[in-house]
């Protein structure tokens, strides 16, 4: 049973029915996301780790939610993280510094929602929906 707390629940719940339930994975390893293998050429990516050492830290950490295609491909993932405007998570600094570089390596939008956002998806009264939030996400990205 994978454990969650409330709000991933909830964003779990929101994903799962915008995306499909079976497109939803919770918990996946970094290292599965990134099709099992580090890439070999890290030079220019922001990445202060060796590819050994990135690896581990890889295969001992996971991803909140990776949603996948019909074939099982990993087409993005997306966690709930803090804006960091009360408290600055080290732990959570240091994960992003990893996981976003390398997620680009392989070529894995990564997108985070805030707490504050996953309120605005809450609220039945909102402007806020899934689609409009990750679209306007990605956009950012390119």
């Amino acid at each position: 049973m994978i454990d969650l707390t409330l709000e991933e629940a909830q964003l779990f719940r929101i994903l799962a029915g915008f995306f499909g339930k079976d497109r939803v994975v919770p918990r996946m390893s970094i290292l599965s996301v990134c099709g099992g293998e580090i890439p070999e050429k890290l030079e220019g990516s922001g990445l202060d780790l060796e590819a050994e050492g990135l690896r581990a830290w890889a295969r001992a950490n996971s991803c909140l939610f990776t949603i996948i295609n019909g074939q099982g491909d990993v087409c993005l993932v997306i966690e709930l993280t803090s804006d960091f405007e009360e408290v600055v998570d080290i732990v959570e600094l240091e994960r992003r510094r990893y996981l976003v570089p390398l997620l680009a390596l392989v070529q894995v939008p990564y997108l985070h929602i805030t707490p504050k956002e996953l309120l605005d998806l809450l609220h039945p009264g909102g402007v806020l929906d899934i689609f409009t939030l990750i679209r306007d996400k990605l956009e950012t990205l390119d």
